[in-house]
């Protein structure tokens, strides 16, 4: 008993040795994980630490030109910060991102990425020298200025097209390197992404921007970091972006509805999540005596209250469809005496249109006015309702537009109403701050 009363302050002894150690090694993990994640400077490091202070919604500035773009970049680019412009012009925003992030304290230093496809004709207005690249040109030209360093700053011309931009994700130490570098490459973050699609590609590719964009927030929420926000210039996104409503702010009176509105193929779009909050929106965006069609109307329950609001003596009614037999015959046997019911498919708008015209809307003593498409067409389908096919939505929503020009579309759908909260014009920030 006494031998082992001796041993106790040794064991003591050796477990605060283990505690310590095991202490050291989770600071040492801890430590190495930060610099994996976000190398760079230590000012970089205490970002990524204070994530939490970031919003939760990343915001998509669309803009409709440069010099819009310009502005957004004096608004939201901070000193230090890590910036990516995609679709480099070398010009006056790209001497903004780097006035902006650049930073002539050595402790809070930022990075810059300037990314383009490679052009084989130099010629163009901001190249004055014909045979200079690209790189050469961009650095001589902020020599020449002497008021911007280029410490921080990469150029990167991509020689296979917009689909190599994805390495600009990865350590800029490695990006310049030789092929067998490429597997030690890290991830490494951005505050904010500038990008401009149609400068490398020849078009305003909506879907294609998009896409990039979920690439780059997808890499971000892996790594743990979330960018404070995304500058797009883009026409289509633009317009999206004035045309695209959050179902609760319309109801709760944050975004007013004009009652011009008129039918076009670039309808208003209200996205809602839930039944109860799609349902809701019945009442904003249909009148007595519209032309109504629900798309994925399943049973025909929220048919039947569309009806009801759009339903008067001279005309309105509302025409469910849904591409399941059994379901529709459902529908048929609970509101059929009242409403029309179709088989159908919502990609085949052309079908959805020649529905309004089909004898069982004239048996039922609905009045059409024999008008190509609807006044408001409400989308419910499965796999669009949740948090993916975000693309897919788009797509679908402008097939709607396009085919049936209504005044508005209401669809029920998670990633289209993120979409509606993240999605805001330039224009309207501008004159929220600076002109009202």
């Amino acid at each position: 008993k006494s031998e082992v009363i001796k041993l106790v302050p040794l064991y003591i002894f050796a477990m605060n040795i283990i505690l310590v150690t095991l202490a050291w090694f989770a600071c040492i993990v801890k430590v190495y994980s930060l610099s994996v994640a976000a190398p760079g400077s230590s000012s970089e490091a205490k970002a990524w630490k204070n994530k939490s202070n970031r919003p939760r919604v990343i915001p998509w500035i669309a803009c409709a030109s440069a010099t819009e773009v310009y502005r957004a970049c004096e608004m939201y680019i901070r000193s230090g910060d890590s910036v990516l412009e995609l679709g480099s012009q070398l010009s006056k925003v790209s001497e903004k991102i780097c006035e902006k992030a650049l930073s002539t304290n050595e402790d809070d230093e930022g990075r810059v990425i300037l990314m383009d496809v490679e052009r084989k004709d130099a010629s163009s207005g901001r190249n004055k020298e014909r045979n200079l690249p690209k790189y050469e040109y961009y650095r001589r030209s902020f020599d020449e200025q002497g008021g911007i360093t280029m410490r921080g700053v990469s150029f990167i011309e991509l020689k296979d097209g917009l689909s190599e931009w994805t390495k600009s994700l990865y350590s800029s130490s490695k990006l310049q390197e030789s092929d067998e570098d490429k597997s030690e490459r890290y991830p490494q973050h951005f505050d904010v992404l500038v990008m401009d699609v149609a400068t490398m590609t020849g078009n305003d590719l909506l879907l294609k921007t998009i896409s990039i964009i979920q690439t780059f927030l997808d890499h971000h929420k892996q790594i743990g970091y979330e960018p404070r926000c995304i500058i797009v210039k883009s026409g289509a996104m633009t317009n999206l972006s004035r045309r695209l409503y959050h179902a609760q702010r319309v109801m709760d009176g944050t975004s007013s509805i004009s009652e011009e509105i008129v039918r076009s193929h670039e309808p208003l779009l209200f996205a809602s999540v839930g039944v109860n909050e799609y349902r809701q929106m019945i009442p904003y965006s249909v009148r007595k005596g519209d032309e109504v069609v629900e798309v994925g109307c399943h049973v025909g329950t929220s048919t039947t209250k569309i009806h009801d609001a759009a339903y008067s003596e001279e005309g309105g009614y509302c025409i469910g469809i849904d591409n399941g037999s059994k379901i529709i015959a459902l529908a048929k046997k609970s509101h059929g005496e009242r409403i029309p019911f179709f088989v159908g498919d919502a990609w085949r708008t052309g079908e959805i249109n020649r529905c309004k015209d089909a004898n069982v809307v004239k048996n039922l003593g609905l009045n059409s006015s024999g008008s190509n498409g609807y006044d408001v067409v409400f989308v419910d389908i499965g796999g669009l309702s949740g948090p993916d096919g975000l693309l897919e939505s788009i797509s679908l929503l402008q097939s709607i537009g396009m085919a049936l020009e209504p005044r508005a579309i209401v669809i029920k759908s998670l990633c289209m109403r993120r979409l509606a909260s993240s999605l805001r014009p330039f224009h309207s920030i501008w004159q929220q701050q600076y002109v009202s």
